[in-house]
């Protein structure tokens, strides 16, 4: 099996693609600088035969050895790399030694791809590690890595992961990746003492991304022995030290959760005729909510009371007014949050009074992937969102290859690894990847960084070659003409860019594409780009864009009286949501306990929706999605069952 292209390798390959020229015969620079172009512009198959005809003409050429390793990398894109190899041995004996170590990791990774693992291995021994630059040294460690993977020296792997991050300046996009990487690793780990483990791997604690180590180690722990301190003790430490961590959430989760509650007993009253709605009434989601609390009131035909309680604008405000619904109102169910913030501990705090909670917030809450859980989800959420847009892309659109760019905040980091995590369950790859903070207003480096134009020292050959055209060609001025003899060109490996942002963030970043000539890109999205703005300000450089969302044009729509405008995404979602549950109450007996209520809702079959049948599957209210894209400025469904 060809191992899957990691993230780094495209930088190093483009640093020997074009090397610098010298000085030979008119004939041989003229072809050269031919080859080189054809290369440039993924013309291999030409490049390729150009190149044999060049080493035939001039065999005893000075940049024989150049065109021998730029060979061997037009046939790694041509997917031969058993011919590849054997380029890069005949360009490794003449190479002179600065050259030389990025020759040999290119052949090192054509040994790679054709499964011969100790002569791979072998090859990046002989790699002068400390001449390496810190844009050679991120592929050199990721391929040692994925050697041990390879090889099931799972244990062996992780420290070439620990010891990757710890390259300066390492782009934070590619921490993500490494997360992952580390996670996987240690799946096969189990059956190991996990003292072992953490006696080995605490020589790496100084690593930027070790907090994943304590996560694992203290999730294993747990999972095998519950309460162990061990367990607990790495849990806290990540805590401790690394408090903004993207597992600091789950750490704390699995350090205070309680075991499921009991069953109420049978002398309980519950208000059997009223259930608990949860929003923000007040401030700036006031009067929204208010067109929620519509939708949720038709979806129930007036069949039950709705007692209202004040989300507020904190997690503790809301977990108070969970708390007035469960004790002092006595429901036996709640429709809310609404708002992502705080989600987590209010659906902690119901699960711990064993109050069914249909969540509508946009982000995923951590227990209810838990099988006895309380928590359902009932909103469009991002992780929903990202699987399904990623099965279309892969699925109906054909796309293999994809680059990543989001916002370094919790909605946007759970995008990206459900994004990822279908991708490659799918076949497809990630080739590149970068973030930015959600204060951002300048894009134009993050697009840099996954094109090739941003760490312009790992193309220096290809900004030597330009120099040397500007000497030939006698410019010595940079205006709109003479643009191309200055400028490098991109360096676009990916189809699509998954951008799992809002609207008025995406439209920022789309023209920077075609700013910096990325043209033929397919963008994917969210559902928050079913709006005009998307395109009035992203103008021409949306035009293709896919993401998914409702059909709001469902003819169902109609059948609804008591509406006076056309609902949106969450209305939707606050109807089906309401209906489902009534037509849930209305099965059970008069009386009821809210454990079997929760039992009843997860063992839901298919029902028919407002616009769609749902599907009850894991805790989560699955509605089928419809593929959106911008044609021409308008926003049109591409799925075959609408028109």
């Amino acid at each position: 099996m060809v191992a899957k292209k990691t993230l780094g390798l495209v930088f190093l390959l483009a640093a020997c693609a074009t090397p610098p020229l010298s000085p030979f015969y008119q004939e041989e620079q003229t072809r050269y600088q031919e080859i080189q172009r054809l290369y440039a512009n993924a013309n291999y198959s030409q490049a390729h035969s150009k190149t044999e005809i060049f080493l035939k003409r001039f065999p005893q050429s000075s940049v024989a050895w150049k065109l021998e390793n730029l060979d061997g990398l037009i046939l790694m894109q041509m997917r031969a790399p058993e011919q590849a190899a054997l380029q890069f041995q005949k360009a490794a004996k003449t190479a002179p030694k600065p050259e030389k170590n990025s020759v040999l990791y290119h052949l090192a990774l054509a040994q790679f791809q054709i499964r011969a693992f100790q002569q791979s291995e072998k090859t990046l021994e002989s790699i002068t590690f400390a001449s390496l630059s810190p844009e050679q040294q991120l592929p050199y460690f990721l391929l040692k890595a994925s050697l041990a993977e390879q090889q099931s020296h799972f244990l062996e792997a992780i420290t070439l992961f620990l010891e990757t991050s710890c390259i300066s300046d390492l782009p934070r996009g590619n921490f993500i990746n490494l997360y992952r990487k580390v996670e996987q690793n240690f799946a096969h780990l189990s059956e190991r003492p996990i003292s072992d483990t953490y006696n080995f791997l605490n020589h790496y604690q100084k690593a930027p991304i070790f907090d994943v180590v304590l996560f694992e180690l203290g999730t294993q722990a747990l999972e095998k022995t519950p309460q162990d301190p061990a367990g607990e003790s790495y849990l806290q430490r990540l805590l401790t030290e690394y408090p903004q961590s993207a597992y600091a959430e789950r750490a704390s989760q699995k350090l205070t959760q309680k075991p499921l509650p009991q069953e109420p007993q049978p002398t309980e009253e519950l208000n059997y005729h009223a259930i608990g709605v949860l929003l923000p009434t007040t401030g700036n989601m006031g009067k929204y909510s208010n067109k929620l609390l519509q939708a949720i009131k038709l979806g129930l035909e007036g069949s039950f009371e709705i007692i209202l309680e004040e989300s507020g604008q904190s997690p503790e405000q809301a977990t108070q007014a969970l708390e007035n619904l469960v004790k002092k109102h006595k429901v036996p169910v709640v429709l809310g949050p609404l708002l992502t913030k705080g989600v987590d501990a209010i659906a902690e705090r119901a699960q711990a009074l064993g109050m069914p909670l249909i969540s509508l917030a946009r982000k995923a809450t951590l227990l209810s992937s838990q099988p006895d859980s309380f928590i359902f989800e009932a909103g469009l959420t991002q992780k929903m969102q990202a699987t399904e847009i990623a099965k279309y892309a892969l699925e109906r659109l054909q796309l293999k290859k994809f680059a990543i760019l989001y916002p370094q905040e919790k909605l946007g980091i759970q995008a990206t690894e459900a994004f990822w995590d279908t991708v490659e369950l799918l076949g497809g790859s990630i080739v590149g990847v970068e973030s930015y903070t959600p204060s951002e207003t300048d894009f134009r480096q993050i697009v840099d960084k996954i094109s090739g134009l941003y760490y312009t020292d790992a193309r220096k050959n290809e900004l030597d070659a330009l120099s040397q055209e500007r000497t030939t060609n006698n410019i010595k001025k940079r205006t709109r003409k003479t643009e191309k003899f200055y400028q490098l060109k991109p360096i676009v490996d990916y189809q699509a860019v998954f951008l799992p942002d809002e609207a008025s963030v995406a439209s920022q970043i789309m023209p920077m594409f075609a700013y910096r000539d990325i043209e033929s890109v397919t963008f994917l999205g969210m559902a928050s780009w079913n709006t005009p703005q998307l395109v009035q300000r992203a103008g021409p450089s949306s035009d293709g864009a896919h993401f998914v969302d409702f059909w709001l044009e469902n003819p169902n729509l109609e059948k609804i009286k008591g509406w006076d405008h056309r609902p949106d995404t969450l209305e939707i979602l606050a109807y089906d949501a309401a209906e489902l549950l009534k037509k849930t109450l209305r099965q059970l007996p008069p009386k009821y306990s809210r454990l079997e209520l929760k039992q009843k809702l997860q063992s839901l079959p298919e029902t028919q929706g407002l616009t769609e049948k749902i599907l009850m599957k894991d805790h989560h209210f699955h509605h089928p999605l419809t593929l959106m894209r911008i044609q021409k400025g308008n926003i049109i469904p591409t799925s075959t069952n609408h028109p």
